[in-house]
């Protein structure tokens, strides 16, 4: 009775199910499929202060970072377009594109290309996150479709300043220049621009990191959510069982 929407998709939905969507974009769809019943619960992430970290400190030569499947969606092609704008323009740094697909050999060519084949690691799909993160200066986000991101809030919860495109789920998660530099998606100038803001400012990325975590712990948290998702539940099920006292 209770039907999970990741996506914009809700065909095998049944009218009389309780939609949860990820994000209020997702929701609005499922209404617009004929859903009565619909709850905003989004992606939530385990909080460990432990795993807080001290002021940022860039690299000698700082690192960009951007990770994900190779597909057209995850904008990769904008990213190393960007990455070749800060080259000519003279700007020290490394990067790190981490994943596999089907775009990974165009990707390759792209970087070679643009003569970013110094400059831009391929480390294949990334394995451990949290060593991935605390290995990059800069988390760079350049999806042109994105329906929520959780690597979003794990940016967000490892607490390395992000440059984002402007796509759905994150424009959601994120308010521009208070959690991030938020971008035009599929724009490589406005994505370069962004990161050079960081690279500059490092002021400005240490504000932007400790704001992302504060709104990570007040509306991404387990314990938040978890108790968002239980209210969910029992209003369901006394929906669909009237004549039952049900609880959780």
């Amino acid at each position: 009775v209770m039907a999970v929407a990741h996506k914009y998709s809700a065909k095998h939905f049944k009218p009389e199910y309780t939609g949860i969507a990820m994000t209020k974009d997702i929701e609005n769809d499922l209404k617009k499929e004929g859903l009565q019943h619909t709850t905003l619960i989004p992606h939530a992430l385990k909080l460990d202060p432990d795993t807080l970290r001290a002021e940022i400190s860039y690299h000698t030569i700082p690192i960009i970072g951007a990770m994900g499947r190779f597909v057209e969606d995850k904008g990769f092609r904008y990213y190393l377009e960007a990455l070749a704008i800060l080259r000519n323009e003279g700007f020290a740094f490394q990067a790190v594109l981490g994943g596999q697909g089907p775009l990974k050999k165009e990707l390759e060519k792209l970087a070679r290309n643009r003569g970013l084949q110094d400059h831009v690691h391929f480390p294949g799909w990334i394995e451990n996150k949290k060593h991935f993160f605390e290995d990059i200066d800069i988390f760079c986000i350049p999806s042109i479709h994105e329906p929520f991101g959780i690597v979003v809030l794990e940016g967000m919860q490892t607490q390395v300043p992000m440059v984002v495109a402007n796509s759905e789920g994150p424009s959601e998660i994120l308010t521009p220049q208070h959690d991030a530099i938020v971008v035009e998606k599929g724009n490589p100038s406005s994505l370069a621009q962004g990161l050079k803001k960081l690279l500059i400012d490092q002021e400005l990325a240490q504000k932007l990191v400790d704001n992302a975590y504060k709104t990570l712990q007040t509306r991404y948290s387990f314990d938040l959510i978890s108790l968002v998702l239980k209210e969910a539940i029992e209003e369901t099920l006394h929906r669909h069982f009237t004549k039952k006292s049900v609880s959780i």
